[in-house]
């Protein structure tokens, strides 16, 4: 609008010693409050697997390793069965369509590897019994391409958790669900970092790990106890 303003005046469409109506006008700012990510807390985690063990297996298991392992969707899209070395899992490749596959993770850190679960390794191993045991883990279709999550996920996932009344927290949400309740469980958040594959343990206090509003009512009952337990000594000297 300054720029058409301009023009008009140099034209003549209007008196030149006028002021441009639109040379001070700024954008507004985006002032939407940021959402908070959802995550899985143990509950959900819980529900979610139980009600989908009863709708189909691949699903189970998918959703097994995103939750006990937290890695992101294009890293489970992009594991093979030779990246399972020693109770870990290495991340080497991404996914993040499942007709692209690059070699090499999002940074340095994520190439990590995270300890396998026995509960997960449980999972895996049906798998591998009711698969072939090599290529990609998770195959979708067509063959020598990997199951495609996005699809699984509106197939199969949503629509079962819906009907059961459950919250779908979204493939990401299972990534911060394990930050924060590992950090639930008092396990260091240095800890957390390495096993969430981060370059700075910044971003996963700032961006996983989560407050629920009952750990802020533990904390501050906490507190309470511990001004009591003080009053009471006092009182005894």
């Amino acid at each position: 609008m300054v720029a058409a303003f301009d023009a008009a005046r140099i034209l003549g469409a209007y008196d030149h010693n006028s002021q441009n109506p639109f040379s001070d006008v700024k954008l507004p700012k985006n002032r939407r409050p940021k959402q908070p990510g959802r995550y899985a807390t143990l509950e959900n985690v819980t529900d979610v697997l139980a009600t989908l063990s009863d709708v189909e297996e691949v699903a189970t298991r998918v959703v097994a390793m995103a939750v006990f392992s937290g890695l992101r969707k294009s890293e489970i899209q992009g594991l093979r069965w030779d990246d399972l070395k020693d109770g870990e899992i290495y991340v080497k490749r991404t996914a993040w369509r499942t007709t692209t596959i690059e070699q090499g993770t999002k940074t340095e850190a994520s190439q990590g590897a995270v300890p396998i679960l026995p509960l997960l390794a449980r999972h895996l191993e049906a798998h591998r019994n009711d698969f072939a045991g090599d290529g990609f883990i998770f195959k979708g279709p067509k063959l020598g391409r990997p199951l495609d999550l996005h699809n699984l996920a509106n197939r199969v996932i949503r629509p079962a958790l819906k009907k059961a009344n459950i919250p779908w927290c979204g493939w990401h949400g299972f990534r911060r669900g394990l930050a924060t309740n590992l950090h639930a469980l008092d396990v260091n958040d240095l800890d957390i970092q390495r096993i969430m594959r981060h370059s700075d343990v910044a971003v996963t206090r700032a961006s996983y790990i989560k407050v629920s509003d009952a750990t802020k009512k533990a904390a501050m009952a906490r507190l309470e106890h511990a001004l009591k337990v003080r009053k009471t000594r006092k009182k005894a000297k």
